[in-house]
């Protein structure tokens, strides 16, 4: 069992910052977004505090169910790992807690464009599927090596990731962003794409 408490207000500033800079339309539908820091507890210190489906995360972040909106919840509940919170920089924490602002979708309706709502005037929201996710074993990697599916996976990460990336963070030399060559033949499934 881990430890939540909600987050102080540094925290929570960086949250509303970057709604307040990328995503106009949390910030007109007047979302709410409750924020809790997670610790392990001292029985369990060098466990991780956050876990998702089984695996250790930095943040999560969820849609509220309507029934405990109805009690007072915030629309949306993020999860930030507190030891992982308080040994990362600021540029880490501002992409994690962007990463997870991201998945927030807000609903509107087709015919008017209007924020869709509750039955108590609160956003519909969805949660936006990841553009890429890669999950495997070790072992399937081992047996098969770099031609079995695991490691392929591995190699289409490598080469989505470096094709997003504008500049080498091992070097200080300049690198071609991605063109739309790159990342068509990327989503085309073409591993030779060169960027």
């Amino acid at each position: 069992m881990s430890i939540y408490n909600q987050a102080n207000s540094e925290v929570k500033e960086v949250v509303n910052d970057l709604v307040a800079s990328f995503y106009p339309d949390l910030e007109e539908c007047q979302a709410t977004i409750g924020v809790f820091m997670v610790h392990p507890t001292p029985s369990k210190i060098d466990k991780p505090a956050l876990m998702v489906g089984g695996y250790p995360a930095e943040a999560h972040i969820r849609i509220v169910p309507y029934k405990d909106r109805v009690a007072g919840m915030a629309d949306v509940i993020l999860y930030l790992d507190g030891p992982n919170w308080y040994n990362a920089d600021e540029t880490e924490r501002r992409s994690l807690v962007d990463r997870c602002l991201y998945r927030l979708e807000v609903q509107r309706d087709k015919k008017n464009n209007a924020f869709k709502t509750d039955d108590r005037g609160r956003p519909t929201l969805k949660l936006k599927k990841y553009d890429f996710q890669v999950n495997g074993f070790n072992t399937i990697v081992h047996r098969y090596g770099r031609y079995g599916v695991d490691a392929k996976a591995i190699e289409a990460l490598s080469l989505h990731y470096n094709t997003l990336l504008p500049v080498d963070s091992g070097s200080d030399e300049e690198t071609e962003p991605a063109t739309d060559e790159s990342l068509d033949a990327l989503e085309a499934g073409n591993d030779q794409a060169v960027v």
